[in-house]
């Protein structure tokens, strides 16, 4: 008998989480009222202990620092401003140096070192059967689609999820999380309303700005401060979805 590509292993070990969920959202769960989990990227899917995140940022700089020309001590603050402005810190290039968003992340994210992702049978088992549970499962995040591909191939995901489950931040025409229109592509494509969605992230301005749209929220804190608005924390994602999938 052959076992469909996408059937969760009849047998797969869930460790003993310590993620922690709200009552509201566990009730949620249960009554089937959240149909589709949307995962962060850089620093959810991936841990950030990996330090690739980090060395992403770090290529940014260097990266800008030689398409404008400008020295590294003016552009560091100039992307952490527009990082705290735009949600990402490459946008607002364009209109301070003519760089377009769409050039400098074919540069940034093509060539970005995933040597460190590995491969968790874990983890791609709870997606599996995720998949099963939920009507869909999709990754939201705000680099271009090459970036998530990349990370699934690394990670033995690929097969996991197609383009259309691929949230990315150039289908919202660069407008990035934490801002509305990047949620509201989210629950539009795939014919939600904003209570329907689980968002998984580790941002507290992403949970911030989820939780006053409507959505469920659950933090990846691990390296992060905490956020009062999420319904729920835990350090890695394979904690939170052994608690999602437990709840249900």
């Amino acid at each position: 008998m052959t076992t469909p590509a996408h059937a969760a292993p009849p047998a797969a070990a869930v460790p003993v989480t310590t993620a922690t969920l709200n009552p509201a959202l566990q009730q949620a769960l249960r009554g089937g009222d959240i149909r589709c989990l949307a995962i962060d990227v850089d620093g959810t899917l991936y841990c950030h202990s990996t330090q690739v995140e980090d060395n992403i940022i770090e290529d940014f700089y260097r990266l800008a620092t030689a398409l404008t020309g400008e020295p590294e001590e003016v552009i560091r603050p100039l992307l952490l401003a527009n990082y705290k402005k735009h949600g990402l810190s490459y946008l607002g290039l364009e209109e301070q140096f003519g760089i377009s968003p769409a050039e400098f992340a074919r540069h940034a994210y093509s060539n970005a070192d995933l040597d460190r992702l590995v491969v968790c049978q874990l983890l791609r088992n709870q997606l599996l059967e995720a998949k099963q549970r939920f009507a869909s499962v999709v990754l939201a995040t705000n680099s271009p689609l090459v970036h998530p591909q990349r990370v699934l191939a690394r990670m033995g995901l690929a097969d996991l999820f197609t383009d259309t489950e691929l949230v990315t931040v150039c289908k919202s025409n660069y407008v990035a999380k934490p801002h509305a229109p990047f949620f509201e592509l989210l629950t539009a494509s795939h014919g939600y309303s904003p209570a329907q969605p689980l968002l998984i992230d580790d941002s507290v301005a992403d949970m911030d700005a989820a939780t006053r749209l409507g959505f469920w929220a659950v933090q990846i804190d691990g390296h992060r401060p905490r956020a009062a608005s999420a319904h729920g924390h835990g350090n890695t994602i394979q904690e939170v979805l052994a608690a999602v999938l437990a709840s249900q």
